[in-house]
């Protein structure tokens, strides 16, 4: 049956029939060209033959969000969540709010992905956004407000994550040297030779250290505010055990030794939490502070100024340079797969190329 498409002003459109059934249903489409009101029609008509129309939900983009986080709330670790809902109150639903999802095109996200690259956001900022956008909207496919999602072929541009800022061995060790007399040498301790991130040292209890064996147990993390301790890790390859140094076991078992007197003599927060980094009174510490500490020991040691979670590459780099499998040192990381291991320290991988390539040369001469 021929469409009758009728022009009204600078727009055209038509009506077609969507009941399902023997039901009857007419759907009036509008659009710009005759050429999109037939695709739009083409696409119902597909949708009806596979039986996977769903009528446009006037449910408006905060409406959607609110019962999606509704929903994420408990099912994700606190940081996960808080950063969800802090890129969407701060820059997708000042845009979104207030349309209809029905209205929300593939277009319109374009347009305010690439608004935000012109604002000059970094491509890792940005690509946050579009997980976001992606995860709302198969939701609203999944519970069948929508039938199919305007997100789906948004693309993440994310920047190369190759590290660059670490320490020589000699830097840490002097650094380390300065920091032993400071509150959170532990930290920076378990840091540079575990490899474990800021959230799962600060989430360190003492009774995740097996001194029998000489493994660190990474059970839990706290939040990147400092208020929550989270038994939910960032992967499921973070909850890991990691082999501790001889050396570095035995500097931990005199902290430890320290602490079961101030706890003894205090209880309180130290009983209660009995971390192995804690404040004056026991309690997680702020991770900024640590921060403000590191950078103080970083001016008394003389050695260049690198973050806290530079602290982590200078672990994994040194290993590698010293012949460590690149296997063992993703394990050691906690990262998903060995592949963002490699990914990240090409600039060491460049490096054992020449010397495997010397080693070639020096048998076949």
């Amino acid at each position: 049956m021929k469409l009758k498409i009728k022009q009204r002003g600078d727009k055209y459109t038509c009506v077609i029939d969507v009941g399902i059934n023997g039901e009857r249903k007419q759907k009036r489409i509008t659009k710009a060209s005759k050429k999109e009101v037939e695709a739009a029609v083409l696409e119902i008509k597909s949708q009806l033959n596979r039986g996977t129309y769903t009528e446009p939900s006037k449910m408006l983009f905060s409406e959607l969000t609110r019962m999606w986080l509704e929903q994420k709330e408990f099912e994700i670790r606190y940081s996960t969540f808080k950063t969800y809902k802090q890129v969407l109150t701060t820059s997708i639903l000042p845009e979104l709010g207030n349309l209809q999802i029905a209205k929300i095109t593939y277009q319109t996200l374009i347009s305010f992905v690439n608004k935000m690259y012109k604002s000059d956001y970094t491509k890792n900022y940005v690509a946050k956004h579009i997980a976001v956008l992606k995860m709302l909207f198969k939701y609203a496919v999944t519970h069948g407000y929508l039938a199919k999602s305007p997100a789906k072929e948004l693309k993440k541009q994310e920047d190369n994550n190759t590290v660059t800022a670490v320490w020589t061995e000699e830097e840490a060790n002097s650094f380390l040297e300065v920091a032993r007399g400071y509150a959170y040498y532990p930290a920076f301790l378990l840091a540079l030779t575990c490899g474990c991130r800021r959230g799962e040292i600060l989430g360190l209890s003492w009774d995740a250290i097996d001194f029998e064996n000489g493994f660190v147990n990474i059970k839990q993390t706290l939040t990147g505010d400092g208020k929550h301790l989270e038994k939910k890790a960032k992967t499921k390859q973070s909850i890991r055990s990691i082999k501790i140094p001889k050396n570095v076991l035995e500097d931990l078992r005199v902290l430890k030794q320290n602490f079961d007197i101030k706890k003894s003599e205090l209880k309180g927060n130290f009983l209660k939490y009995n971390l192995v980094v804690s404040s004056k009174e026991g309690t997680p510490v702020n991770p900024r502070n640590i921060g403000r500490s590191m950078d103080l020991i970083i001016e008394k040691a003389e050695v260049p100024r690198i973050t806290f979670h530079s602290l982590r590459h200078t672990h994994a780099t040194l290993l590698l340079e010293n012949g460590a499998s690149m296997k063992v040192i993703s394990e050691r990381l906690g990262h998903s797969n060995i592949k963002t291991t490699m990914d990240r320290y090409t600039h060491v991988s460049h490096t054992l190329q020449d010397q495997a390539a010397d080693i070639v040369g020096s048998i076949f001469k």
